[in-house]
């Protein structure tokens, strides 16, 4: 039973990961398309994972609170939790956010990539 539910979890998986590849969207420089396709044409250098804060600090909001054990509660909230973000890089300085399944294919095109060479 254990067994079955692994299996079709990771089939599940598979399905989603597939449409988050396949899904079109519209590109400055590249047009209308899909990561996959960007990704097997070799358009993004590398990729980046790292931790960001859930909340966007709002200075107009923190500086409008009269009392500093609002603006410390507000700060702490901002800075505690965070989330991963996941972002491939088309050169050294621009880069989009993806999907971890995104991400996932683009690490492993690449190591494929260098496994070949």
């Amino acid at each position: 039973m254990e067994t079955n539910n692994k299996q079709s979890l990771n089939n599940a998986n598979k399905v989603r990961a597939e449409i988050s590849l396949n899904k079109i969207y519209r590109f400055s420089n590249h047009g209308i398309t899909s990561f996959k396709k960007l990704i097997d044409s070799e358009v993004f250098s590398h990729s980046i994972k790292r931790l960001v804060p859930e909340l966007r600090y709002n200075r107009l909001k923190f500086n409008r609170m009269t009392d500093h054990k609002k603006q410390d509660a507000y700060y702490k909230k901002c800075t505690e939790n965070t989330k991963t973000q996941y972002s491939l890089y088309y050169d050294d300085r621009t880069s989009t956010d993806v999907s971890k399944f995104v991400f996932d294919y683009f690490n492993e095109t690449l190591k494929n990539r260098e496994n070949e060479s």
